[in-house]
């Protein structure tokens, strides 16, 4: 998912509007979106798909046990992103390889109000949101360092306390706090 992280990230830069808003209206500096590798999924739901096997290496099938494409529930065939038209946010482990995604719509999106806030990757081999800390690759030093983690509700409000001088903030993933988060 490294790979696909990397596409996101450019992503973000060929989109000066979703830029704009983290920039400017969420206050987020350029630095604080590279260091947590923030990123962009068009709004398509063949942008991902076409390019997956060549970006990662992997089978479309591998793609889907990943969470990253599903497939048409109407039994059809057609094959298709699970992101589109979301701010990216990865999940990544203490050495920094990308596990899972936690995405939040384009607040100009034509689709807000029909799909969701934030959607999460579903559970995969690589990744449990029951055990997902957003954050934790950045503030696993400053959380020895501190002696202590703090646990705040969201990915960008991680991104703000770090941006702020917090080093010791994580976020759990949408969901009550599990003794996996603490013993990670």
């Amino acid at each position: 998912l490294d790979e696909v992280t990397t596409c996101y990230e450019r992503e973000l830069y060929r989109h000066p509007e979703i830029l704009a808003y983290l920039t400017e209206e969420r206050g987020f500096s350029e630095r604080t979106l590279a260091r947590f590798r923030i990123g962009y999924a068009p709004h398509s739901f063949q942008f991902l798909t076409p390019l997956w096997s060549e970006l990662t290496g992997l089978s479309l099938d591998e793609g889907r046990a990943l969470g990253m494409i599903k497939q048409r529930e109407e039994g059809g065939t057609r094959l298709y992103d699970v992101f589109r038209d979301r701010i990216m946010c990865p999940y990544m482990d203490k050495q920094g390889n990308v596990h899972g995604y936690t995405a939040r719509i384009n607040p100009a999106s034509p689709d807000k109000g029909t799909v969701g806030k934030y959607i999460n990757t579903r559970t995969t081999p690589l990744f449990n949101k029951s055990e997902a800390l957003f954050g934790l690759a950045q503030a696993h030093t400053g959380i020895k360092d501190w002696e202590q983690a703090i646990i705040v509700e969201g990915a960008f409000d991680v991104l703000a306390s770090h941006q702020n001088g917090y080093p010791n903030v994580v976020a759990s993933c949408g969901t009550a706090l599990t003794a996996q988060h603490l013993s990670t």
